[in-house]
């Protein structure tokens, strides 16, 4: 369990498109893991069929995607980042699945290598940028994404785009409440969380962390009145109301939210006119740039429905729908307050990432990714317990 602890430490911290040598290395970890969990015979503590069944129907259907891509269309366009990313997350989805009866473990790993994260994001912005910038005008570099967060002072490294480190920090800072509920000396994680996710800048982090600490608030209604929920709302609508209109009226033209909003309807627009063109079949997985000059839609449920058609889509569909109806029925059913808060804490993560997908693509960076088809397996390990009973320790043993 110790190795799978250190592989969920280490992935946040590797871009696999970048660092190749260390992502191999991960593999490698990841493998000698699953070799342990095959002869510890794992497997055979708990079975959800229709969980498995809907992870791995979604899998096969994109891997025939993907061939279809390249046997029958002959696409000349070959990446295969969107099927790894996939690919990848359901394998690791199922392991964590698995290893729920000793998640309390790993949520430990999980948080401490946020707190990396978030100390390493804070070094790069306020130590590293000055350096970076000179180091690319003395040696001429013209990386127009980078230039634009650094100028900007938003956070993003060790991650390829503010957005997409706001998106591993929200299911961090998620995962975090109900430690912080049990362990106060957790706050400062939190507040450092905080403090990262306020620097990425990032308009559509905070418009889906916001419904998802409703959704916490609001399951937790018995401890947080009626009043509070409401403050919460109300203040943070305010909040994102007065950072749009301010980022409108003082950002350069091509850093506004509405010039965003608009280029990602742009996006989409391409995307429906692919669906128009091929509905059932989709063009291939990873084909949306040679069609459309961009790799993503900036919306899941057009890409997917663009790249592999309806049938994987309503696959797909059915396995998130599956994944909230479990979700909540583990809040409802929680039989302690403080696997109540776990509970809600995971639907929160999942709803948040849900929503943040409709405006950006982190569901195809398996950097950020990872960590919601591992809180996906947490989910559904937690449903299978409480319904058939098995005594096994969901997250909060009395031990740990």
């Amino acid at each position: 369990m110790a190795l799978f602890q250190i592989v969920l430490f280490l992935k946040p911290f590797i871009y696999e498109r970048v660092f190749i040598y260390a992502h191999h290395f991960w593999h490698i970890l990841l493998l000698a893991y699953l070799v342990w969990f095959v002869m510890k015979k794992k497997y055979a503590q708990a079975i959800d069929p229709l969980f498995q069944m809907l992870l791995l129907l979604f899998g096969l259907c994109t891997m025939l995607s993907f061939s279809y891509a390249i046997f029958a269309l002959h696409n000349r366009y070959f990446d295969s980042q969107h099927l790894y990313a996939i690919c990848a997350g359901i394998f690791l989805s199922m392991l964590a699945f698995y290893a729920g009866d000793r998640a309390s473990s790993l949520t430990k790993a999980v948080l401490a290598s946020a707190a990396g994260i978030c100390l390493l994001a804070l070094y790069t912005l306020f130590l590293g940028t000055p350096s970076t910038i000179a180091y690319f005008r003395l040696h001429h570099l013209h990386y127009p994404f980078t230039e634009e967060f650094l100028s900007r002072h938003r956070a993003f490294f060790p991650f390829v785009s503010p957005d997409i480190l706001g998106s591993y920090l929200m299911l961090c800072f998620f995962l975090c409440l109900p430690v912080v509920h049990r362990k106060k000396k957790y706050l400062f994680l939190a507040a450092m969380l905080c403090l990262t996710l306020a620097l990425t800048k990032s308009i559509g982090i905070y418009c889906s962390l916001l419904p998802g600490l409703c959704v916490y608030l609001y399951a937790q209604r018995k401890q947080y009145s009626k009043k509070i929920r409401l403050s919460v709302l109300i203040s943070g609508v305010l909040i994102l109301s007065a950072f749009f209109i301010m980022r409108q009226l003082f950002e350069d033209r091509h850093h506004t939210p509405l010039f965003s909003l608009q280029k990602r309807a742009d996006y989409i627009l391409q995307g429906l006119r692919m669906i128009a063109q091929h509905p059932l079949s989709g063009w291939g997985l990873g084909q949306f740039y040679p069609v459309c000059g961009t790799k993503y839609t900036h919306n899941l449920w057009i890409q997917l429905w663009a790249e592999t058609g309806l049938p994987t889509l309503l696959v797909f569909c059915a396995f998130i729908g599956l994944t909230f109806k479990r979700g909540w029925q583990n809040i409802v059913h929680s039989p302690s307050p403080d696997e109540k808060k776990l509970a809600a804490a995971l639907f929160s993560a999942h709803a948040a990432f849900v929503i943040h997908n409709c405006v950006d693509f982190d569901f195809f960076i398996f950097q950020a990714s990872f960590l919601w088809w591992v809180l996906l397996g947490w989910i559904h390990y937690s449903y299978c317990m409480r319904v058939t009973r098995l005594k096994k320790p969901f997250l909060y043993s009395k031990t740990s």
